[in-house]
Protein backbone atom coordinates (compact mmCIF):
# COMPACT_ATOMS: atom_id res chain seq x y z
CA UNK A 1 0.00 0.00 0.00
CA UNK A 2 1.09 3.42 -1.01
CA UNK A 3 1.50 5.87 2.14
CA UNK A 4 1.05 9.09 1.67
CA UNK A 5 2.96 12.11 3.71
CA UNK A 6 3.63 15.67 3.94
CA UNK A 7 6.66 17.70 3.65
CA UNK A 8 6.60 20.98 5.90
CA UNK A 9 8.65 23.07 4.21
CA UNK A 10 7.86 25.66 6.95
CA UNK A 11 7.73 28.97 5.15
CA UNK A 12 6.43 32.52 5.88
CA UNK A 13 4.86 35.25 3.99
CA UNK A 14 6.44 38.90 3.87
CA UNK A 15 3.43 39.74 5.77
CA UNK A 16 3.07 36.97 7.99
CA UNK A 17 4.55 36.66 11.34
CA UNK A 18 6.78 33.68 12.11
CA UNK A 19 3.85 32.85 15.38
CA UNK A 20 1.00 33.06 12.66
CA UNK A 21 3.08 30.74 10.05
CA UNK A 22 4.47 28.20 13.23
CA UNK A 23 0.41 27.88 14.48
CA UNK A 24 -0.35 27.34 10.59
CA UNK A 25 1.81 24.17 10.66
CA UNK A 26 0.30 22.69 13.91
CA UNK A 27 -3.09 23.38 12.01
CA UNK A 28 -2.19 21.35 9.06
CA UNK A 29 -0.53 18.60 11.02
CA UNK A 30 -3.88 18.30 12.69
CA UNK A 31 -6.07 18.12 10.01
CA UNK A 32 -3.60 15.77 8.20
CA UNK A 33 -3.71 13.46 11.16
CA UNK A 34 -7.61 13.67 10.92
CA UNK A 35 -7.55 12.86 6.90
CA UNK A 36 -5.18 9.90 6.85
CA UNK A 37 -1.98 11.07 5.99
CA UNK A 38 0.56 8.71 7.22
CA UNK A 39 3.81 11.02 8.09
CA UNK A 40 4.38 14.74 8.20
CA UNK A 41 7.86 15.71 8.23
CA UNK A 42 8.97 19.44 8.83
CA UNK A 43 12.06 20.83 6.73
CA UNK A 44 15.20 22.97 8.48
CA UNK A 45 15.59 25.62 6.81
CA UNK A 46 18.08 29.20 8.02
CA UNK A 47 16.97 31.63 5.36
CA UNK A 48 15.18 35.05 5.35
CA UNK A 49 11.20 33.02 4.46
CA UNK A 50 11.41 30.53 6.88
CA UNK A 51 9.07 30.46 9.86
CA UNK A 52 11.77 28.26 11.70
CA UNK A 53 15.03 26.58 11.58
CA UNK A 54 14.70 23.63 14.25
CA UNK A 55 12.81 20.94 13.82
CA UNK A 56 13.24 19.45 16.79
CA UNK A 57 11.44 21.71 18.51
CA UNK A 58 8.71 21.51 16.18
CA UNK A 59 8.57 17.82 16.10
CA UNK A 60 7.04 17.00 19.68
CA UNK A 61 4.63 20.26 19.46
CA UNK A 62 3.44 18.39 16.54
CA UNK A 63 3.11 14.74 18.16
CA UNK A 64 1.71 16.04 21.09
CA UNK A 65 -1.16 17.68 19.58
CA UNK A 66 -2.00 14.97 17.25
CA UNK A 67 -2.89 11.39 17.65
CA UNK A 68 -1.64 8.78 14.89
CA UNK A 69 0.60 10.52 12.71
CA UNK A 70 4.38 9.79 11.89
CA UNK A 71 6.75 13.31 12.64
CA UNK A 72 9.73 13.62 11.48
CA UNK A 73 12.24 15.70 10.16
CA UNK A 74 12.98 16.66 6.34
CA UNK A 75 15.15 17.04 7.34
CA UNK A 76 18.09 17.80 10.44
CA UNK A 77 20.98 19.44 8.62
CA UNK A 78 23.44 17.22 9.83
CA UNK A 79 26.41 19.00 9.01
CA UNK A 80 26.38 21.90 11.47
CA UNK A 81 25.61 19.25 14.61
CA UNK A 82 27.32 17.02 16.85
CA UNK A 83 25.65 13.39 15.94
CA UNK A 84 25.80 12.65 19.67
CA UNK A 85 23.44 15.77 20.62
CA UNK A 86 21.24 14.79 17.78
CA UNK A 87 20.97 11.37 18.50
CA UNK A 88 20.08 12.54 22.17
CA UNK A 89 17.84 14.90 21.18
CA UNK A 90 15.38 12.33 18.98
CA UNK A 91 16.10 9.92 21.49
CA UNK A 92 14.06 11.67 23.84
CA UNK A 93 11.34 12.83 21.62
CA UNK A 94 11.03 9.32 20.88
CA UNK A 95 10.72 8.03 24.69
CA UNK A 96 8.09 10.59 25.32
CA UNK A 97 6.11 9.80 21.86
CA UNK A 98 7.16 5.84 20.94
CA UNK A 99 6.81 5.06 17.44
CA UNK A 100 5.72 7.84 16.09
CA UNK A 101 9.34 9.61 15.15
CA UNK A 102 11.21 9.46 12.36
CA UNK A 103 14.77 11.20 11.81
CA UNK A 104 15.58 12.46 8.25
CA UNK A 105 18.91 14.69 7.96
CA UNK A 106 20.20 16.10 4.84
CA UNK A 107 23.18 18.14 3.85
CA UNK A 108 21.30 20.68 2.34
CA UNK A 109 19.92 23.27 0.55
CA UNK A 110 18.80 24.97 4.15
CA UNK A 111 21.40 27.58 3.98
CA UNK A 112 22.15 29.87 1.14
CA UNK A 113 24.96 32.21 2.51
CA UNK A 114 28.79 31.00 3.36
CA UNK A 115 28.29 33.47 6.29
CA UNK A 116 25.79 31.52 7.69
CA UNK A 117 26.87 28.07 7.43
CA UNK A 118 29.86 28.90 9.39
CA UNK A 119 28.27 30.90 12.30
CA UNK A 120 26.68 27.48 12.45
CA UNK A 121 30.26 25.51 13.26
CA UNK A 122 31.30 28.33 15.23
CA UNK A 123 33.91 28.89 12.10
CA UNK A 124 35.44 25.34 11.73
CA UNK A 125 35.11 25.34 8.02
CA UNK A 126 36.22 21.35 7.97
CA UNK A 127 32.65 20.20 9.13
CA UNK A 128 31.22 21.66 5.90
CA UNK A 129 33.05 19.76 3.85
CA UNK A 130 31.22 16.33 1.97
CA UNK A 131 33.60 14.30 4.07
CA UNK A 132 32.72 15.36 7.47
CA UNK A 133 28.85 15.03 6.78
CA UNK A 134 29.30 11.18 5.40
CA UNK A 135 31.62 10.87 8.92
CA UNK A 136 28.29 12.72 10.55
CA UNK A 137 26.01 10.34 9.47
CA UNK A 138 28.10 6.98 10.27
CA UNK A 139 28.50 8.16 13.76
CA UNK A 140 25.13 8.94 14.09
CA UNK A 141 23.75 6.02 12.68
CA UNK A 142 26.24 4.05 14.94
CA UNK A 143 25.03 5.76 18.17
CA UNK A 144 21.72 5.25 17.40
CA UNK A 145 22.19 1.57 17.41
CA UNK A 146 24.17 1.16 20.22
CA UNK A 147 21.34 3.38 22.83
CA UNK A 148 19.46 0.12 23.38
CA UNK A 149 21.48 -0.44 26.75
CA UNK A 150 23.83 0.88 29.06
CA UNK A 151 27.31 -1.18 28.45
CA UNK A 152 27.25 -4.41 30.76
CA UNK A 153 30.73 -3.79 31.98
CA UNK A 154 30.06 0.05 33.02
CA UNK A 155 33.30 0.66 30.73
CA UNK A 156 34.00 4.27 28.75
CA UNK A 157 32.40 5.37 25.84
CA UNK A 158 30.39 7.67 24.11
CA UNK A 159 26.57 6.30 24.13
CA UNK A 160 23.64 8.32 23.43
CA UNK A 161 20.95 8.56 26.29
CA UNK A 162 18.57 7.79 27.48
CA UNK A 163 19.41 4.25 27.39
CA UNK A 164 16.63 1.69 26.38
CA UNK A 165 14.73 3.66 23.76
CA UNK A 166 14.52 2.21 21.03
CA UNK A 167 15.81 4.61 18.22
CA UNK A 168 13.95 5.92 15.52
CA UNK A 169 14.11 5.31 12.05
CA UNK A 170 16.76 6.75 10.38
CA UNK A 171 16.42 8.69 7.04
CA UNK A 172 18.70 9.90 4.58
CA UNK A 173 17.47 12.72 2.10
CA UNK A 174 18.89 13.78 -1.01
CA UNK A 175 18.69 14.42 -4.55
CA UNK A 176 21.54 12.68 -5.98
CA UNK A 177 24.08 9.95 -6.16
CA UNK A 178 26.49 11.18 -3.31
CA UNK A 179 23.03 10.56 -0.63
CA UNK A 180 22.02 7.69 -2.58
CA UNK A 181 25.65 5.93 -1.94
CA UNK A 182 25.41 6.90 2.19
CA UNK A 183 21.98 5.90 2.16
CA UNK A 184 22.77 2.38 1.27
CA UNK A 185 26.04 2.18 2.43
CA UNK A 186 24.80 2.22 5.81
CA UNK A 187 21.69 0.58 5.04
CA UNK A 188 19.11 3.69 6.23
CA UNK A 189 16.22 4.35 4.43
CA UNK A 190 16.12 6.70 1.69
CA UNK A 191 14.23 10.09 0.97
CA UNK A 192 14.97 11.26 -2.93
CA UNK A 193 14.00 14.36 -3.21
CA UNK A 194 12.18 15.21 -6.88
CA UNK A 195 11.79 18.92 -6.57
CA UNK A 196 14.69 20.25 -8.12
CA UNK A 197 15.15 20.48 -11.80
CA UNK A 198 15.73 17.38 -13.17
CA UNK A 199 14.53 15.07 -10.40
CA UNK A 200 12.42 13.64 -12.04
CA UNK A 201 14.96 12.18 -14.89
CA UNK A 202 17.15 10.94 -12.03
CA UNK A 203 15.20 9.52 -9.19
CA UNK A 204 14.10 6.23 -10.82
CA UNK A 205 17.85 4.95 -11.29
CA UNK A 206 18.76 6.31 -8.08
CA UNK A 207 16.56 4.31 -6.44
CA UNK A 208 17.10 1.19 -8.12
CA UNK A 209 21.22 1.77 -7.03
CA UNK A 210 19.90 2.45 -3.69
CA UNK A 211 18.26 -1.04 -3.46
CA UNK A 212 20.81 -2.59 -5.40
CA UNK A 213 23.62 -1.37 -2.99
CA UNK A 214 21.73 -1.63 0.59
CA UNK A 215 24.36 -2.71 2.60
CA UNK A 216 24.43 -3.58 6.29
CA UNK A 217 21.33 -1.80 7.80
CA UNK A 218 21.68 0.41 11.25
CA UNK A 219 18.76 -0.80 12.60
CA UNK A 220 18.79 -5.11 13.17
CA UNK A 221 16.65 -6.49 10.65
CA UNK A 222 15.95 -3.12 8.51
CA UNK A 223 14.69 -3.83 4.53
CA UNK A 224 15.66 -1.01 2.26
CA UNK A 225 13.01 2.04 2.08
CA UNK A 226 12.53 4.26 -0.40
CA UNK A 227 10.33 7.51 -0.45
CA UNK A 228 9.85 9.91 -3.00
CA UNK A 229 9.42 14.35 -2.30
CA UNK A 230 6.72 15.45 -4.94
CA UNK A 231 5.67 19.06 -5.00
CA UNK A 232 1.68 19.44 -5.96
CA UNK A 233 -0.43 22.43 -6.92
CA UNK A 234 -4.26 21.05 -7.67
CA UNK A 235 -7.51 23.41 -7.18
CA UNK A 236 -10.76 22.73 -7.97
CA UNK A 237 -10.07 22.00 -11.78
CA UNK A 238 -6.86 21.73 -13.85
CA UNK A 239 -6.90 25.49 -15.47
CA UNK A 240 -6.93 26.89 -11.75
CA UNK A 241 -4.40 24.22 -10.88
CA UNK A 242 -2.00 25.28 -13.86
CA UNK A 243 -2.78 28.97 -13.38
CA UNK A 244 -1.70 29.39 -9.54
CA UNK A 245 1.77 27.36 -10.78
CA UNK A 246 2.00 29.85 -13.24
CA UNK A 247 1.68 32.36 -10.45
CA UNK A 248 4.65 30.53 -7.95
CA UNK A 249 6.90 30.36 -10.83
CA UNK A 250 6.67 34.40 -11.55
CA UNK A 251 7.25 34.59 -7.70
CA UNK A 252 10.76 32.70 -8.26
CA UNK A 253 9.40 28.97 -6.49
CA UNK A 254 9.86 26.23 -8.21
CA UNK A 255 7.88 24.59 -10.58
CA UNK A 256 5.54 22.10 -9.19
CA UNK A 257 6.25 17.82 -10.30
CA UNK A 258 2.39 17.12 -9.94
CA UNK A 259 -0.10 20.26 -11.34
CA UNK A 260 -4.02 19.81 -12.07
CA UNK A 261 -7.22 18.76 -10.45
CA UNK A 262 -7.40 16.54 -7.33
CA UNK A 263 -8.09 13.41 -9.23
CA UNK A 264 -5.57 14.30 -12.26
CA UNK A 265 -2.85 14.76 -9.08
CA UNK A 266 -3.86 11.37 -7.51
CA UNK A 267 -3.45 9.58 -10.47
CA UNK A 268 -0.25 10.88 -11.39
CA UNK A 269 0.98 10.99 -8.04
CA UNK A 270 0.32 6.84 -8.27
CA UNK A 271 1.94 6.74 -11.81
CA UNK A 272 5.18 8.13 -10.23
CA UNK A 273 5.34 6.10 -7.58
CA UNK A 274 4.98 2.82 -9.64
CA UNK A 275 8.10 4.50 -11.88
CA UNK A 276 10.35 5.14 -9.03
CA UNK A 277 9.16 1.53 -7.23
CA UNK A 278 8.65 3.57 -4.32
CA UNK A 279 6.35 2.52 -1.58
CA UNK A 280 6.13 5.88 0.82
CA UNK A 281 5.49 9.88 -0.92
CA UNK A 282 5.91 12.79 0.91
CA UNK A 283 3.89 15.94 -1.38
CA UNK A 284 5.18 19.59 -0.81
CA UNK A 285 3.08 22.51 -1.68
CA UNK A 286 4.50 26.55 -2.31
CA UNK A 287 1.09 27.80 -0.73
CA UNK A 288 1.58 30.23 2.27
CA UNK A 289 -1.60 30.95 3.66
CA UNK A 290 -2.92 28.10 6.14
CA UNK A 291 -6.35 27.93 5.09
CA UNK A 292 -4.96 27.16 1.33
CA UNK A 293 -2.28 24.58 2.04
CA UNK A 294 -5.48 23.08 4.51
CA UNK A 295 -7.36 22.87 1.18
CA UNK A 296 -5.22 21.41 -0.51
CA UNK A 297 -4.09 18.61 1.50
CA UNK A 298 -7.95 18.13 2.01
CA UNK A 299 -8.63 18.32 -1.82
CA UNK A 300 -5.97 15.56 -2.11
CA UNK A 301 -6.88 13.01 0.59
CA UNK A 302 -10.18 12.52 -1.11
CA UNK A 303 -8.46 12.08 -4.29
CA UNK A 304 -6.22 9.53 -3.07
CA UNK A 305 -8.80 7.94 -1.12
CA UNK A 306 -6.52 8.09 2.66
CA UNK A 307 -10.16 7.14 4.66
CA UNK A 308 -9.88 3.53 2.78
CA UNK A 309 -5.96 3.47 3.28
CA UNK A 310 -6.42 4.63 6.34
CA UNK A 311 -9.40 3.36 8.60
CA UNK A 312 -9.07 4.46 11.86
CA UNK A 313 -8.49 7.86 10.66
CA UNK A 314 -10.99 10.36 11.79
CA UNK A 315 -12.84 11.35 8.81
CA UNK A 316 -15.83 13.51 10.37
CA UNK A 317 -16.20 16.56 8.30
CA UNK A 318 -13.70 19.65 8.88
CA UNK A 319 -14.91 23.04 9.34
CA UNK A 320 -14.69 24.65 5.88
CA UNK A 321 -11.72 26.70 4.34
CA UNK A 322 -11.30 28.75 1.95
CA UNK A 323 -9.83 27.96 -1.90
Amino acid sequence: MLEIGILDLCKRGPQQSAGDALHGTLALAMEADRLGFHRYWVAEHHVEDSAEACPEVLIPLIAGCTKRIMVGSGGVLLRYYSPLKVAETFLTIEALFPGRIELGVAKGPGVTRASVAEALVSGNRWELTDEAFDRKVFELGRLLANAVAPSSDGSAGVRARPYGVPPPPLWVLGSGSKSQRLASDIGSSYACALLFPGGMGLGPQLIADYRRDFGTPNTPGATPRACIALSVVTAANEQQAIEQNRAFVSMGLLESNVVGSPEQCAARIEAIATEHRATEVLLANWHIDPAQRIATFQRLADALNLSTRYPTANRQPAPETAA
